[in-house]
């Protein structure tokens, strides 16, 4: 867990604070939320603004991080950073962010969430279905402010992209094509595969989405494609296992937080097979894998920190849209894959937005 502190300002003073549930060692899901709160309405002294939204703020963290502990908090805070450049939010004088980490134990979400209520927030900023869920079980009413949801609709969350209803707006990672353009860029990596593996985690609930998205995308380019459902890392070693027997020539490793903590160990599984591994994240070549496909992070971070604002300033989140991803990302390991034996196009490592040597 982390937070921002700030000392209030009389006239305007938000909390905001973010919980997140990232997998750590063990086998738990992952999650974030993140809180706003108006001091001037519920709370006197310090504040806290969460999520997404923070330009130049103090970052004190008290998160139990096992995993990576440099890399994804500092990203994290980062996007928060580049997300929140407006003058009035100002640390220091009117708000303090604050992050609530549940390190891959999602039992752990309804204490972490009563915690963060208790310090009578106004907003809760969440990158994770889990997360977001566990708000609403406990609160119904209090502004939710999604800043990465595979699949809102379908996980009860909103009513529709156009109009959200209820508590909850933001950002969905939905796109119509993105499972075409992933499997695209497997056949580009490897042009004469046949058989492709889907790596999903069993619990994560889009699942049944995107790998009907998938399956429809495999169809067209004449691909088959099996899906493996996992939960921990041994149940994830047992899938490569399978996957091979079977015969799959490449693995798609759908996006889930679950799995934040495990992907270099499931980098490590596909390169020890010999099967090129392409993941949404670009944590994952980042991690050794061979390659990434999907939205921005960062720039979903900072389109988060715009529903903050017009929330604090009066707006209904049943009345905000939510936006789907506009700006996406290709990176590549050409370290993995040389070690696979596969040679990237010069077209493609044209098109990468980074290339891992």
């Amino acid at each position: 867990m982390s937070a921002i502190g700030g000392k209030a300002d009389i006239s305007k003073a938000f909390s905001y604070s973010h919980l997140a549930d990232y997998n750590a060692a063990g086998a738990g899901g992952s999650s974030e939320t993140a809180q706003v709160h108006q001091t001037s309405r519920r709370c006197s002294g310090d504040v806290a603004i969460g999520g997404t939204c923070a330009a130049g703020f103090r970052f004190q963290s008290s998160q139990n991080w096992t995993h990576q502990p440099e890399q994804r908090p500092q990203r994290h805070r980062q996007r928060i950073s580049e997300g929140a450049q407006r003058p009035w939010l100002l640390e220091g004088e009117n708000v303090v962010i604050v992050f609530r980490w549940a390190s891959g134990n999602q039992q752990q979400l309804p204490e972490l969430v009563s915690e963060l209520l208790s310090l009578r927030v106004d907003i809760i900023v969440s990158g994770t279905t889990e997360a977001i869920l566990a708000v609403r079980r406990i609160d119904k009413t209090i502004p939710i402010v999604m800043s990465a949801i595979s699949d809102p609709i379908g996980s009860g969350l909103i009513a529709s992209l156009a109009r959200p209803g209820g508590n909850t707006t933001g950002l969905t990672l939905l796109s119509t094509d993105l499972a075409a353009k992933r499997l695209q860029l497997v056949r580009e990596l490897v042009p004469h595969v046949k058989q492709v593996a889907v790596l999903a985690y069993w619990p994560h609930q889009p699942t049944t989405l995107l790998f009907r998205e998938t399956s429809d995308a495999a169809e067209k380019l004449g691909v088959q494609v099996h899906l493996h459902k996992a939960g921990n890392i041994d149940e994830i070693e047992s899938a490569f296992d399978i996957m091979t027997r079977e015969g799959a020539g490449a693995v798609i490793v759908q996006q889930n937080a679950a799995w934040s903590g495990y992907l270099k160990q499931i980098a490590d599984l596909a390169n020890k097979r010999r099967l090129p591994a392409v993941h949404e994240s670009s944590d994952f070549p980042s991690a050794g894998g061979l390659a990434s496909y999907g939205p921005s992070r960062f720039d979903l971070g900072r389109r988060a920190a715009f529903y903050v604002d017009k929330i604090l300033k009066g707006a209904k989140p049943s009345d905000l849209p939510v936006e789907q991803p506009t700006k996406f990302e290709l990176v590549l390991n050409r370290k993995t894959a040389k070690a696979l034996g596969i040679t990237v196009s010069p077209t493609l490592l044209a098109q990468a937005d980074d290339v891992i040597e």
